[in-house]
């Protein structure tokens, strides 16, 4: 059994050293099946880059701000002006902020936007604090 396991193994190394040396022809084969690969794996990883470059650019919300404390400020101003009573105050009141958050709700889901408040905006950001206030009056007007 020793013997047959030798000569396997001696058949073995036979063979790898029986091989022929690589010919012209057969070199440049592997070279450019070695470049067309090269090729496959370039062309995959371009691919990958401008999918997820599409994906991150379509996915990306819209970025503006809104000027909140200008907003209630008005509000607050117009409110005390009419004199109202207690509970007609309190009743407007919560129809003003039902109609902020409706409007602002509204505005974000419509144009898929990332809405931060005007403090938190140093610059380049479009400003949709009249849009929203004319929402807010639309709204509230809308109200018996």
């Amino acid at each position: 059994m020793e013997n047959n396991v030798l000569k396997t193994g001696q058949e073995n190394e036979d063979i790898h050293a029986a091989k022929p040396p690589l010919t012209r022809r057969q070199k440049a084969k592997r070279q450019c099946l070695r470049n067309n690969l090269g090729l496959v794996v370039l062309a995959v990883t371009a691919l990958n880059a401008a999918v997820t470059s599409a994906m991150i650019s379509w996915r990306a919300p819209a970025i503006v701000s809104f000027d909140m404390k200008t907003t209630i400020d008005q509000f607050t101003e117009q409110a005390t002006d009419r004199e109202l009573k207690e509970g007609e105050l309190e009743l407007l009141t919560s129809r003003f902020t039902y109609s902020l958050n409706q409007a602002l709700t509204d505005f974000q889901a419509h144009h898929s936007a990332l809405i931060l408040v005007k403090p938190a905006v140093v610059s380049g950001v479009p400003d949709i604090t009249t849009e929203i206030q004319g929402d807010i009056s639309h709204r509230m007007a809308e109200w018996p």
